[in-house]
């Protein structure tokens, strides 16, 4: 016995149009999916990587500059009189990029036959922040004066200004 089986034209259109539709919704989903979850995280944290990368190369030109700017200062220092006669002779120069108060300090160390002297300053202002000097006495009196100001002139204990220059080169 055969059977035959009839076959219905417009059963087949309506499975391949739901399974299509189906399918297109499927990929729709997940097209929005990532066009609206994953690209915008993934640019968020390329976005994050070059601010970080811009943040350090710009850290590292405030260093390179405060260098050169400390140089200058060490230069000037030992070409022109320090107020206390004729110049002194640089005995070192160090510096330091103070990101707490977005200076360039500098500390230059000079030496002449009376004494030393040392100079904090903000390396492009060339404002004095602090200064002291080490004057060495004659025989019979103590053996080192040391006297200290800030930038306003008043008069700073050594141990304090010392204190000072520690902070202000390590922020």
């Amino acid at each position: 016995m055969l059977h035959v089986i009839k076959f219905c034209p417009m059963a087949v259109p309506r499975v391949f149009w739901m399974s299509t539709s189906g399918a297109l919704l499927i990929v729709a989903a997940s097209a929005s999916y990532f066009m609206l979850v994953i690209l915008p995280n993934s640019q968020r944290h390329k976005d994050e990587l070059i601010a970080e990368i811009a943040s350090k190369q710009a850290a590292e030109k405030q260093i390179l500059d405060c260098v050169e700017q400390a140089r200058r200062a060490g230069q000037d220092m030992a070409k022109y009189s320090s107020g206390f006669g004729s110049p002194s002779n640089v005995s070192g120069v160090s510096n330091h990029y103070n990101r707490k108060l977005n200076k360039c300090i500098v500390d230059v160390q000079t030496v002449d036959k009376n004494g030393t002297a040392e100079f904090v300053m903000d390396a492009y202002e060339q404002s004095s922040v602090l200064w002291c000097t080490t004057r060495f006495m004659p025989k019979g009196t103590p053996p080192i004066q040391r006297t200290c100001m800030d930038s306003k002139n008043n008069r700073l204990d050594a141990a304090e200004a010392d204190k000072q220059i520690d902070v202000l080169m390590r922020e």
